[in-house]
C-alpha cells in the first residue's frame, strides 16, 4: 500500500460501513415516526424517539470495524498486502466483516 491508499482508507471504510447501514436498515429507519419541533411533545417523548432511532439502525460494531482494518494491514508498514488470520466467533459478523472487504 502506498501512502495515499493507507490515508484513504478510514474514509472508505467509513463511506462503506455507512452504504451497509442504509441498505440494511433503510427501510426500518424511514418507518420511525418523526417527533414534530412545534412543541408539542414532551422531552420524554424526544428521548424516546432517539432511543429508537438507534435500536432500529444496524451497525458495525467496533470489533468489526478494527478487524476490516486488520485485514486491510492498515497497521502494517509493508507495502503489500499480507495473509491474516483471525478468529471470529459465531454471532460476531463475519458476514458485514466480509461484506465491506468485498466493496
Amino acid at each position: 500500500w502506498t501512502a495515499p491508499v493507507r490515508r484513504a482508507i478510514p474514509t472508505m471504510l467509513a463511506r462503506i460501513l455507512a452504504y451497509l447501514t442504509i441498505s440494511k436498515s433503510g427501510d426500518s429507519y424511514k418507518r420511525l415516526q418523526e417527533i414534530p419541533g412545534d412543541g408539542s411533545c414532551t422531552e420524554t417523548d424526544r428521548e424516546n424517539a432517539a432511543v429508537d432511532a438507534d435500536s432500529v439502525l444496524i451497525k458495525a460494531h467496533n470489533v468489526q470495524v478494527i478487524a476490516i482494518l486488520r485485514l486491510f494491514g492498515y497497521d502494517s508498514d509493508s507495502t503489500k498486502l499480507a495473509s491474516q488470520v483471525m478468529q471470529i466467533g459465531t454471532g460476531e459478523g463475519k458476514s458485514i466483516i466480509l461484506g465491506a472487504c468485498s466493496l
